[in-house]
Parts: C-alpha cells; structure tokens; sequence
C-alpha cells in the first residue's frame, strides 16, 4: 500500500506469517522525504511514530 504528494512518499508492507499455532505479523514503512516540507512534518511525528505504532499493534498480538 502506499500514498504520494509533493512532500512525502509512503510505503507499507504487511506479511504475515503463520508459525505453527502462532501467526507473526510484520509491518514495515518507508517514507520517502521529497522536500524542506516534508522533513519539517516528519520531525514530530517520527518519534510519536515509535510510540504510537507498537501501542497499536499490541493488541493485535493477543488476537
């Protein structure tokens, strides 16, 4: 999946995997940075970004 404007390009890649009784999920971004813009947007939400993304998949590991 992904998503483009003139200052960033988003990629995201999910691959689930299935381990026995178990099912490991992976997801992975890449954010391209086009511009003075787009470095300016990304420097609060990286760190928010490391926070918020593994809250949000915690649930889905009990699932």
């Amino acid at each position: 999946m992904g998503d483009q404007d003139k200052h960033l390009g988003v990629v995201l890649s999910l691959h689930r995997r299935q381990e026995g009784p178990n099912v490991l999920l992976t997801v992975t971004t890449v954010v391209h940075v086009h511009n003075r813009m787009g470095r300016i947007y990304m420097l609060p939400v990286t760190p928010m970004h490391k926070l918020i993304a593994p809250a949000t998949m915690k649930p889905l590991a009990s699932a």
